[in-house]
């Protein structure tokens, strides 16, 4: 399992420096989406919104979007 939590470290990471890889990462899960391929599309899609979304807890302990990664 330590290999999976490495590799979205190096997506996240890429994703933050990088504004090409992550309209690409997109624009692939959306492609596979459409061709049917859903299981790699959604994962594309979910290494997406990991990468560029980040989740910060608010004083009251409840969790809010942060669009800033």
């Amino acid at each position: 399992m330590a290999l999976t939590r490495e590799f979205k470290e190096s997506i996240r990471e890429r994703a933050e420096i990088d504004a090409e890889f992550r309209m690409l990462l997109l624009g692939e899960g959306v492609e596979c989406l459409k061709s049917g391929e859903f299981e790699v599309g959604k994962s594309l899609l979910r290494d997406y919104i990991n990468a560029t979304l980040g989740l910060t807890k608010t004083t009251d302990r409840s969790a809010t979007l942060d669009p800033d990664p």
